[in-house]
């Protein structure tokens, strides 16, 4: 929403800007008017700027209505915002003057939160349910009028708070108190309260009667604006463009089912369903017979100047007697026209209300039916946010436990990281301790390994030597036991024997056995000795 700032000059003019400034352009003016022209005129344009950043401005306490359709009086507009009736202090009318049917209203509220609600709830809002105008409102950012040409002062709102004694209310002649009630500063610069401005019948001010009426627009097609070959439609109203411009009054009976269209330049009546012109028929207030309308050529001829109006028209004759016979021919002649209208225009207004009679009805059942839907639409949505609520209270005490579950959780979890450090360092220890027994196990095995084969040699050795002992031993009985004889030869090899066991003894006593090569020579000797 574009801020406002209203500037002015009191009798020669006033401005209305929006704050120029370096993030801001013009881009549009609208020129404005206040007062009674009879007594005292004040013009002014208004200045709309579109800021180029957005949140450069901020929302201020004074709001700027436009384009407000002037068939919704000053009253209406009051009962239109009369739920921010307690919060609005002033009101002041401003006149369109780049369109006659429009004016613009000036709001101060109360406070700036007054003024953003207000915005939200009538920005784009329909002044009517008939008519298209909707509410269009800008932010003010300040108000200065700049006095030129007279010592007097016009001020946007009338300060009423900071007087010693309060102006009176024309109406109900109560003090004008804007922490009381909303006030309302009409077109003809009066200022009034909204409730008793709200409570006039018409449209007119209640101090001076000024009224500020609509003025009637020119025909036109509503829907290209053309006002050449012009149909209006007997039904409904709607004005369109004939078949030889755009074929809006056609596409208009395609739409509504309207069949009657009139043509605003001749008055004649085309009827769509049989493609022709209606022949209305008159009857003749002379003679009582049934004539036909005349057509569109015999009026431009001559035969009457001016249709619409009550007083006959005048044809030129050669006789006073002849004129005044036809007078009264064409006065009664106009009468008859001028009923047939009546009847044509009671016939279609009654059909038209009968249209919308059953348009309302159809109305009231859509909006009941709509209203039904929306009850239980409504319905079920209060059983389901009482279902939501239940599963919310459920879910509430599922997340307690599970924030206590979650608490416990995050302590064992902390007790175990505690324990996996722990255990973490004792394996680490013990695979130092592994590796290190590992090591002094393979040096014990291979130790063992070597002691192991020593013990076999050894025990290898002690077999040898225990063979070598009983084989000494068997040997020496049987040298013990043999003849004289063979002392000689016995007497050398037991020398030789005992000196070979005592060799070999003492070997083996000192730890090295290395008499098993002379223990085999000594077996042979003795082996020898025996065979001889």
């Amino acid at each position: 929403m574009p801020p406002s700032q209203v500037c002015g000059e009191p009798v020669s003019g006033v401005e209305l800007f929006s704050s120029p400034d370096e993030q801001s352009c013009c881009t549009e003016h609208i020129e404005f008017s206040a007062g009674n022209p009879l007594l005292e005129t004040i013009t002014g344009e208004l200045h709309l700027y579109r800021c180029v950043e957005k949140g450069i401005y901020q929302m201020s306490p004074v709001l700027c209505v436009l384009a407000v359709p002037t068939y919704f009086t000053a009253a209406d507009f009051c009962m239109f915002v009369g739920s921010y009736g307690n919060r609005i202090r002033n009101m002041r009318l401003l006149r369109d003057s780049r369109a006659c049917n429009r004016y613009m209203v000036l709001i101060q509220l109360d406070s700036l939160e007054s003024a953003e609600q207000f915005y939200r709830e009538y920005e784009g809002k329909l002044f009517s349910s008939i008519g298209p105008e909707c509410c269009r409102i800008l932010s003010v950012s300040s108000i200065v009028f700049r006095n030129t040409t007279t010592n007097s002062k016009l001020e946007a709102f009338p300060d009423v708070d900071s007087a010693l004694e309060l102006p009176t209310c024309p109406v109900c002649l109560e003090r004008l108190d804007s922490s009381v009630s909303g006030l309302i500063t009409s077109l003809c610069n009066h200022t009034l309260h909204c409730s008793c401005l709200s409570k006039w019948g018409d449209n007119s001010c209640p101090v001076c009667r000024y009224c500020q009426e609509p003025i009637p627009e020119s025909n036109s097609c509503q829907r290209c604006g053309t006002t050449q070959s012009l149909w209006m439609c007997l039904i409904c109203g709607h004005v369109g463009c004939g078949r030889y411009v755009e074929f809006h009054a056609l596409v208009h009976f395609k739409e509504s089912n309207h069949t009657f269209a009139m043509e605003l330049e001749s008055g004649r009546v085309w009827d769509y369903v049989g493609d022709n012109y209606v022949h209305r028929l008159i009857v003749n207030k002379t003679d009582g017979k049934l004539v036909e309308l005349p057509s569109l050529q015999e009026n431009s001829r001559g035969h009457f100047h001016n249709v619409g109006a009550s007083s006959s028209t005048i044809q030129e004759s050669g006789g006073t007697n002849n004129k005044n016979a036809n007078d009264k021919e064409n006065e009664d002649f106009m009468d008859s026209i001028l009923k047939q209208y009546d009847y044509l225009l009671t016939s279609q207004l009654e059909s038209q209300r009968e249209y919308y009679e059953q348009q309302l009805v159809q109305a009231e059942k859509d909006r009941n039916q709509q209203a039904a839907e929306w009850e239980a639409q409504r319905k079920q949505w209060e059983q389901e946010e009482e279902e939501w609520k239940k599963q919310q209270k459920q879910w509430e005490k599922e997340k307690k436990a599970l924030q206590k579950r979650i608490t416990e959780l995050e302590k064992s979890q902390e007790k175990y990281k505690e324990e996996n450090a722990f255990l973490h360092s004792l394996n680490e220890n013990l695979l130092r301790n592994q590796m290190e027994w590992k090591t002094k196990y393979k040096a014990l095995e291979q130790q063992w390994k070597q002691e192991q084969q020593q013990v076999e040699e050894l025990q290898e050795e002690l077999r040898d030597l225990r063979f070598h002992l009983s084989t000494m031993e068997t040997l020496y009985k049987e040298e013990k036991n043999g003849g004289e004889t063979s002392e000689p030869a016995n007497e050398s090899s037991h020398r030789s024997g005992v000196v070979a066991s005592s060799s070999a003894t003492a070997e083996w006593k000192g730890g090295d056995v290395i008499g098993v090569a002379k223990t085999t020579v000594h077996r042979k000797s003795n082996k020898a000795v025996k065979k001889k």
